[in-house]
């Protein structure tokens, strides 16, 4: 197996697992929620609550701007800046010299610190680069639009005498 695919498979690990810690947080959720209406019932059918003792549902839900732990893990975890991110994309794309998949980017990203928040990362540094308005994407991945044509790799066609004649050449003779 080559160094790209075990990188994919290292993300779709970590996207898993984000995913179960996700789900495994709402099933506590689901959990304490239940203990809680147990007891209720438990308290109500022994004639302990009341009518006047009975606790308002308001004080069961989170409130809009609840910063708990629970909010903030349905949310995912902040990221480092986009634009930060959009600039490193940039260089490691350069110096990888050819289009990069969002999947192959995170690792990179990551090793030189960058956060990309969220629990699908690839889907989220996706959605980073085309807010930028930086890159295009080429059907092999990502690419810098502010790059000069000859900098961008070119697909050729080979002419059958030896020569290979960039794709959009071919456009412009017809």
């Amino acid at each position: 197996m080559d160094d790209a695919k075990i990188a994919d498979l290292r993300i779709k690990r970590d996207v898993i697992k984000a995913e179960l810690s996700q789900i495994e947080g709402v099933l506590a959720d689901y959990e304490r929620v239940a203990a809680r209406i147990n007891a209720l019932l438990s308290a109500s059918a022994e004639g302990a609550i009341t009518h006047d003792t009975a606790p308002v549902a308001a004080e069961t839900q989170p409130s809009p701007v609840d910063n708990s732990e629970t909010v903030r893990r349905r949310r995912g975890p902040k990221g480092s800046s986009p634009e930060a991110i959009a600039d490193a994309a940039t260089a490691i794309i350069k110096q990888h010299g050819r289009p990069m998949t969002r999947f192959a980017l995170i690792e990179p990203l990551e090793a030189q610190g960058f956060k990309i928040g969220g629990f699908d990362k690839p889907r989220n540094l996706g959605t980073i680069l085309w807010r930028s308005g930086r890159f295009e994407n080429t059907g092999e991945g990502y690419w810098p639009k502010r790059e000069p044509d000859d900098a961008r790799p070119v697909q050729t066609l080979g002419t059958g005498f030896g020569e290979a004649v960039p794709f959009a050449a071919t456009l412009s003779r017809a």
